[in-house]
């Protein structure tokens, strides 16, 4: 049986395999991969007395070093803004103050919210007054009347969102 053996032809022609995987695949996890079968190809081009078994060897744990070294440099990195509503959809209109514009009356109304109007539960309230936004369930804020001061009013009629 004749002996199994890498040229570094090999491990290149490994290494451009997987770069082309990588392009047709989500995620970047065969370009560290690739990178590892690429140097050793480079390594078994400079040294050629290396028998299967040690490329094998440099291969794993280049590709151990270079996927760790990828993942842990290049991942996008997470930071904590501080606001943890600040991806979380329409809870950052917590605290926000809107106008009713269909009366809530046993429980449900409408309000305006930028240039939407949402489905708004809470106390019965005329069309027009102000209300703060105090949760929200799905789609729809839960509210409560509040007494609008100038400044707010003044506020709400410029914020366009």
């Amino acid at each position: 049986m004749a002996a199994l053996y890498f040229t570094p032809w090999m491990w290149l022609i490994i290494a451009m395999v997987l770069l082309i995987i990588e392009l047709s695949a989500p995620g970047a996890w065969f370009i560290w991969i690739a990178l590892a079968a690429g140097a050793t190809g480079l390594l078994t081009l400079q040294l050629p007395f290396l028998g299967p078994e040690f490329q094998g060897i440099i291969f794993a744990v280049l590709a151990i070093i270079s996927t760790w070294a990828g993942r842990r440099f290049f991942r996008p990195s997470r930071t904590d803004s501080g606001d943890e509503r600040i991806n979380s959809g329409a809870e950052r209109h917590i605290g926000r103050r809107l106008v009713v514009t269909e009366a809530i009356s046993h429980g449900v109304g409408r309000v305006k919210l930028g240039d939407g109007i949402w489905t708004a539960h809470g106390a019965d309230t005329p069309a027009g007054s102000v209300v703060e936004v105090v949760a929200v369930s799905g789609i729809v804020l839960e509210v409560r009347p509040v007494a609008p001061t100038d400044e707010q009013d003044e506020q709400d009629k410029k914020t366009p969102d």
